[in-house]
């Protein structure tokens, strides 16, 4: 995947976080994942990512649910949607900045 596509693909993660079609924990991880690939993971903009990522990171992945108890995921679930509940907003500011800074002209909402 080229570095546009990269960008691209960052950009409309964080579009979809910002109208909750994606969960704020699985585009956080998409996001860090892709800062990552594009070089950019040491940007400042990215510690709010960061910090989400690091604050969830016992949080299964969608793909590995099935292998957690019910109550498990109870639990865990309650937990990070208070945590996300939290730093929302945060989460909002920067993905609107990541937008702005990963978009060229022809990206912009």
């Amino acid at each position: 995947m080229t570095s546009i596509n990269k960008n691209n693909e960052l950009i409309e993660v964080c579009r979809k976080m910002l109208v909750e079609d994606i969960s704020l924990v699985y585009g956080a991880r998409r996001v860090l994942a892709l800062a990552k690939e594009i070089g950019g993971i040491d940007d400042a903009i990215f510690n709010v990512i960061k910090g989400v990522v690091s604050e969830t990171d016992d949080y299964p992945e969608l793909s590995n649910r099935s292998k957690f108890s019910d109550e498990y995921l109870e639990k865990v679930d309650r937990e990070v949607d208070d945590y996300i509940a939290s730093v929302k907003s945060d989460v909002f500011d920067v993905s609107r900045e990541i937008i702005d800074k990963y978009s060229d002209s022809s990206n912009r909402p």
